[in-house]
């Protein structure tokens, strides 16, 4: 059941910690949302997605792109990635650079709708790695590419101790661990 599943359970341990427990049925809400637009997103919204976003503190980021030794993008479990990531393409292609991320797609149950993700962000034009995931991260990298990696959950157990909101946590060591390896940004 939904309402009592491992990912509510974390979502509640995490809003506690804000002492913001309440929130999370418009989580799960918010969730339900994302599924919703996701699947009803085509890479033919680019245009409309980059006209509705807004981007903060950008410069960093073009700086990178503009040094060509890859660009890691570490989010978290928030917005919509999937948007997102039509947003990063159309601005590639706008660059002039390889309209091409690469990204990783967590195993979802049934096989069925993990399928289902996987082909629907490879329509959007998402590079879906599945097997050798971390050499073909580094290989990304290395030729200057832009790869996006889920960062605020341990699914791997390669994660190190941080604080998070004055409480331990773990949280994945593979962003920082491909920046050291390859120079990317």
């Amino acid at each position: 059941m939904l309402r009592n599943g491992p990912g509510v359970r974390q979502l509640r341990a995490n809003l506690a910690r804000l002492g913001a427990a309440a929130l999370v049925r418009e989580g799960m809400r918010s969730y339900a949302r994302y599924w919703c637009e996701t699947f009803r997103l085509t890479a033919a919204d680019a245009p409309r997605i980059v006209a509705a976003t807004t981007v903060t503190n950008r410069a960093p980021f073009d700086e990178a792109l503009d040094a060509g030794h890859g660009l890691i993008i570490a989010l978290s479990h928030s917005g919509n990635w999937d948007a997102a990531g039509v947003w990063l393409i159309e601005t590639l292609r706008r660059r002039g650079l390889d309209p091409v991320f690469t990204t990783v797609g967590q195993r979802l149950r049934p096989e069925s709708v993990y399928r289902r993700f996987v082909a629907h962000r490879v329509a959007l034009g998402f590079e879906m790695v599945e097997e050798g995931v971390y050499r073909a991260l580094l290989r990304r990298l290395r030729s200057g590419g832009v790869v996006c990696v889920l960062a605020d959950r341990d699914v791997l157990g390669a994660s190190v101790d941080v604080t998070l909101l004055g409480e331990p946590a773990r949280l994945p060591s593979g962003p920082a661990r491909l920046a050291a390896l390859t120079g990317a940004a």
